[in-house]
């Protein structure tokens, strides 16, 4: 799920000048790769039993710059950077998942003050709820990006999983920021990558790799130049360079683009006209990818519903006319004595009644108890409903079909004449 306000570019690679273009354009709040959705690692660590695993929670990256106090239903506004506000509609989804419970999440109010575990953002921390609707998790707009670039796109927004994958994973980033790690390297001889195209990379490899030199290592086509070496007690392995060159990586690596505009009719139709880029409102596709998913579950089970319903009027039809077999001659003496057809339809309409209210009602109103049970089982809300309206709209369509198909054969036989019905030969 993403934000609605946010439009899609789609694009098998991205153009690293028109997404800086992008970022210019004065009808655009900003621009981010992919489609702003980012799976977030939570420190769930109540019990001590599960202190080496993380639960993560997926929704989609947004500028905490469009929320306000009013709009905080729990918790706080953020006071720095490093603070995050989740959208309850984003809780709500993680709070469906059977190892939510696992991990002694139980409630909306069990995700407030929780540590998201992103090595290169040790201090951020969920600190209020909105109810916005919308799937989205605020961020302070300037570390977005750097965000994004830390998750891992592969992580089941359900799974749980040891955490030092997650650090694994981070620290063995082939390039990232130095800024954010200015407490876990030092610089051993040269200076901080400063300008763009320049990285900084382990003392042990100044024999192998020499200072001021370009290296084979390109970002956005450019080779690196290596300005300094680094010690750290942490072996991060890693390429540590400038945030705009960790940008350009990032870029080139990933496809898709998304827009925050300010107007969103006015910047879908400039992306389109202006810039020739193919662009979706995220808001129409979800809307249709999810009115495409009721239709065909609808259509399911209507064709569901429709067979068992053709194969329940066949079987109370065979029955109650197997029934009525041995009552025919009675309605031929009613008939021939001058019983009105409309009293014989009455008689046996009441007839219906009095079974229907004796055999079907109590099971009826046991499946709808059942179903309303049921229906509060997390993984079968999306499945199962019963309403007040619904149990008195299946009563009264269950006494009008139990009329209708007792009344079938009663109808037939009382188109004939009292005679045709009195020498009947097959009962």
């Amino acid at each position: 799920s993403i934000h609605p306000n946010y439009l899609i570019v789609d694009s098998k690679k991205i153009n690293i000048d028109e997404y800086l273009a992008l970022e210019r354009d004065p009808d655009i709040s900003y621009v981010l790769p992919k489609d702003s959705s980012v799976t977030l690692p939570l420190k769930v660590d109540d019990f001590y039993q599960l202190t080496p695993y993380n639960f993560s929670i997926n929704g989609s990256l947004t500028s905490i710059e469009f929320i306000q106090d009013n709009n905080i239903i729990q918790g706080r506004m953020p006071t720095n950077p490093y603070e995050v506000v989740v959208d309850i509609m984003t809780i709500q989804k993680s709070l469906k998942k059977e190892q939510a419970k696992m991990m002694g999440l139980y409630q909306v109010e069990d995700y407030l003050d929780r540590i998201i575990e992103i090595p290169a953002y040790p201090m951020l921390k969920i600190v209020g709820i909105v109810d916005l609707k919308s799937p989205s998790i605020y961020v302070s707009p300037e570390h977005m990006f750097s965000i994004m670039y830390h998750t891992k796109d592969n992580q089941s927004d359900d799974q749980i999983y040891a955490s030092n994958s997650f650090y694994d994973m981070d620290n063995g980033l082939k390039y990232d920021d130095f800024h954010n790690y200015f407490n876990d390297i030092q610089i051993k001889e040269g200076r901080w990558p400063d300008n763009d195209y320049e990285t900084i990379v382990e003392d042990y490899k100044k024999d192998s790799i020499k200072l001021g030199k370009e290296i084979s290592d390109k970002v956005n086509g450019r080779k690196l130049t290596v300005v300094g070496y680094y010690t750290s007690k942490k072996h991060f392995e890693t390429m540590f360079v400038n945030y705009n060159t960790m940008k350009y990586y990032y870029l080139t690596k990933a496809s898709n683009i998304a827009v925050y505009p300010k107007n969103k009719e006015f910047v879908l139709e400039k992306l389109r006209n202006d810039y020739h880029m193919n662009v979706r409102d995220s808001y129409a596709v979800s809307r249709e990818k999810y009115l495409n998913e009721n239709r065909e579950r609808i259509r399911s089970s209507l064709i569901t519903s429709l067979i068992i319903l053709v194969i329940s009027f066949i079987e109370i039809f065979l029955m109650i006319r197997a029934s009525f077999l041995s009552r025919v001659k009675e309605v031929g003496i009613y008939r021939a004595i001058g019983v009105k057809k409309k009293d014989i339809y009455i008689m046996f309409s009441g007839e219906s009644i009095a079974i229907t209210t004796l055999a079907s009602l109590p099971g009826i109103i046991l499946s709808s108890y059942i179903i309303h049970i049921l229906a509060k089982i997390d993984f079968l809300k999306e499945t199962l409903a019963m309403s007040f309206d619904v149990f008195l709209f299946s009563i009264v369509l269950l006494y009008l079909f139990n009329i209708f198909i007792g009344l079938i054969p009663v109808f037939v036989t009382m188109r004939k004449r009292p005679a045709q019905i009195l020498s009947r030969n097959d009962i």
